[in-house]
């Protein structure tokens, strides 16, 4: 990547800085292309449906989230991209 390239951004490109994604309290949900990868990632170490693992989003940034799973005690970080609302 060079200087004048740009990086992509989950934010639309009319949103204020303030604008985030999530708001802390949300219940979110993998999206589908990122739970697939996981499930064929962990396939043969553990059997979770994560299609079907719900969340409720601890911390949000512009780029990152942070979500508590339900049954779990554990946060998890990932890309803006990889969760969206349930």
């Amino acid at each position: 990547m060079t200087l004048t390239e740009t990086r992509p951004c989950a934010i639309p490109s009319g949103a204020a800085m303030g604008d985030l994604p999530f708001s802390p309290g949300d219940t979110v949900k993998l999206t589908d292309r990122f739970a697939k990868a996981l499930s064929n990632k962990q396939q043969k170490r553990c059997k979770i449906d994560w299609a079907s693992r719900r969340g409720v989003v601890h911390h949000c940034s512009a780029y990152s989230v942070s979500v508590l799973w339900l049954g779990r005690r554990a946060q998890g970080t990932l890309p803006v991209g990889a969760v969206e609302k349930a």
